[in-house]
């Protein structure tokens, strides 16, 4: 695994996710919050909006600095505090995150926080 072939592949199902998320907000209020009322729906479907072209900005930047290695520790830490914000979701707060979400980014953090420490030993 290297860091180029690692970001690429994540840079593309960032993008998957991001047109997913963006196009599908409805949806994903529906889940999340099954209670809500239509206006409840429409906002959330708008955060979800948001949170697609943010996330779509840190695939692109992840596809850019595939052959950095200046930005693993940077990357390592964001998946990192992006999976511990959805534990604190899915255990604390209640929301009906998907299962695989949280151990997906931490998964994630693991890998490139991998990379970051070979790359320490070798620089």
């Amino acid at each position: 695994m290297t860091q180029k072939n690692l970001f690429t592949f994540l840079a593309f199902l960032g993008i998957l996710f991001s047109v997913g998320t963006y196009f599908l907000g409805d949806q994903v209020a529906l889940e999340t919050f099954p209670g809500l009322s239509d206006q409840g729906k429409i906002a959330v479907a708008y955060n979800q909006e948001l949170f697609a072209v943010v996330y779509l900005m840190v695939s692109l930047a992840l596809y850019s600095t595939r052959e950095y290695p200046n930005a693993l520790g940077a990357f390592s830490l964001g998946f990192l505090l992006f999976g511990l914000n959805s534990l604190k979701h899915l255990l604390i707060d209640g929301i009906n995150i998907p299962i695989w979400a949280a151990p997906l980014q931490l998964l994630i953090s693991a890998m490139i926080g991998y990379l970051w420490m070979q790359n320490r030993k070798t620089a």
